[in-house]
């Protein structure tokens, strides 16, 4: 009788900041010079909600030039969305 396996998935070290597709996805990272998602949604943690709201969301506008930016809080149960306009949310 053969056991099952559980996957091992390998998360970067908790201060480094990825795009959420390059950690579910077979997809290699994204390059400097690569197309960005269209959308991001998020779902928000208690340690790193500030992050989220903040320099992420800040990243996504500024830098990735994300169209659509969505976070979820379980906790308080906060759906929140973003559109990028003008060049800003």
């Amino acid at each position: 009788m053969s056991s099952v396996q559980e996957p091992v998935i390998a998360l970067p070290d908790a201060d480094v900041l990825l795009p959420p597709c390059d950690l579910y996805s077979d997809e290699p990272p994204l390059k400097e010079d690569s197309k960005t998602p269209n959308v991001i949604i998020e779902v928000l943690s208690e340690s790193k909600a500030a992050v989220d709201r903040g320099l992420k969301k800040q990243l996504y506008q500024n830098v990735l030039k994300i169209y659509d930016y969505f976070w979820f809080d379980p906790d308080s149960l906060e759906f929140a969305g973003f559109s990028l306009v003008s060049g800003q949310y």
